[in-house]
């Protein structure tokens, strides 16, 4: 029961807050004439799309995350760009370095050894769909998330 007052009746703003300053890092070292894609992990990632792509998505999420955030602003656009976005990126990019860890000739889960780091990534995915559920559950037209989740609205 406490579960579920934490995860349905109490606001976002700290993980919306933590999401947003996430993208924007990500966006600032992606941006950076550092060559970050030169390291193994992010193999995947280069493939889908170059580094700048990656720097300048996740750069506009940010924005967009922290527009939402500050000025309370939760219609179909922040849905897209806050929402939508974050949730494609950060679980986009949190599988693709995943999975750069999968030996191909590995039939043991064990052998499996992703980076320990790699759990805060994880969680930043996850509180993306979180946050991308509750947004939209959460829509001015207060019924959804009533219907949804027998629960009060909250950012």
């Amino acid at each position: 029961m406490k579960l579920k007052c934490l995860l349905l009746d109490t606001p976002m703003l700290h993980s919306r807050l933590i999401i947003a300053m996430s993208s924007l890092t990500w966006a600032v070292l992606l941006l950076l004439p550092n060559h970050v894609f030169e390291q193994d992990i992010y193999s995947i990632m280069a493939v889908i799309a170059r580094e700048e792509v990656w720097g300048l998505l996740f750069l506009v999420h940010g924005i967009a995350a922290l527009y939402s955030l500050f000025n309370g602003t939760r219609n179909k656009v922040t849905l897209l760009f806050d929402g939508f976005l974050g949730t494609i990126l950060w679980s986009t990019s949190t599988v693709a370095c995943f999975a750069v860890f999968w030996s191909i000739d590995s039939t043991s889960v064990y052998s499996y050894a992703p980076p320990a780091v790699m759990s805060a990534e994880l969680w930043v995915a996850l509180t993306s769909w979180w946050h991308l559920i509750r947004h939209w559950a959460e829509d001015e037209r207060e019924h959804y998330a009533r219907r949804i989740f027998g629960t009060k609205r909250y950012p």
